[in-house]
């Protein structure tokens, strides 16, 4: 009984802890920052806009904004890692292009490259090193929530995958105390049916030899405890058969 009593009130600690994993994981949050993300995306790209009155050189900025080094990376990647990837892009410094995986530090590299002036020169853009300097971060920013968004709508993803688990898990735990109540129940019905059992109870060995208490614990070894009743009930039907 106490095992039983003591296994309810570990799941019950255990179902506690799935609660709170439950509240944290709720995705609610992140649906509110991919919402941000997306605002401030929009914004962005009406402050490049801007940037550029004349039609001509908006244009010319408009197909650097607009040119991306090519992905080419598992997209099974954990959020953990796009959230690495994404403090990366603005801040490329050597302890954060370290914990990140090949593709990602060649998809920067690649950046790096396309931020080059010599773009400018070999297509003959007329873009001032300060103007081009501008347009390079306005892309490098817009990667960045590009990036971001994605990351939190994998990581949303993720979530409900875990949320999905946690409930399952909680369920599970709570049905198996129900099954544990009901075992407790049983057996504390039972020891007080044999408390107030007016029948006589009998210790016998296996093989329904009665056994005779001296008073020792031993004296229960491979017994059973059975009722007078039973063992009357078999004899007659001996009896009957002889």
């Amino acid at each position: 009984m106490l095992k039983l009593e003591e296994a309810i009130v570990e799941i019950e600690e255990i179902i506690e802890e799935t609660n709170k994993k439950v509240s944290k994981t709720e995705p609610n949050s992140l649906f509110s920052i991919i919402e941000t993300l997306n605002y401030k995306n929009n914004n962005l790209n009406k402050r490049f806009k801007s940037e550029f009155p004349s039609k001509l050189k908006f244009k010319r900025a408009l197909i650097a904004y607009n040119r991306r080094p090519k992905m080419h990376v598992n997209k099974n990647y954990s959020s953990l890692l796009g959230y690495q990837f994404v403090d990366t892009i603005m801040n490329p410094t050597d302890d954060k292009l370290h914990i990140l995986t090949a593709e990602f530090v060649k998809y920067l590299d690649t950046l790096n490259m396309y931020d080059d002036y010599k773009y400018v020169e070999d297509y003959n853009l007329k873009m001032s090193r300060e103007t081009w300097h501008k347009v390079c971060n306005f892309r490098r920013m817009q990667i960045e929530y590009e990036f971001n968004i994605s990351t939190c709508q994998k990581d949303a993803t993720e979530n409900d995958y875990l949320l999905e688990s946690l409930k399952y898990i909680k369920e599970k735990k709570e049905a198996m105390i129900e099954e544990l109540k009901i075992s407790e129940n049983r057996l504390e019905h039972q020891d007080l049916y044999y408390e107030v059992d007016p029948e006589i109870q009998l210790v016998v060995k296996h093989g329904n030899v009665e056994t005779v208490l001296t008073g020792n614990f031993s004296d229960f070894k491979n017994t059973s405890l059975i009722s007078k009743n039973a063992i009357d009930e078999v004899n007659a039907e001996i009896k009957v058969c002889y």
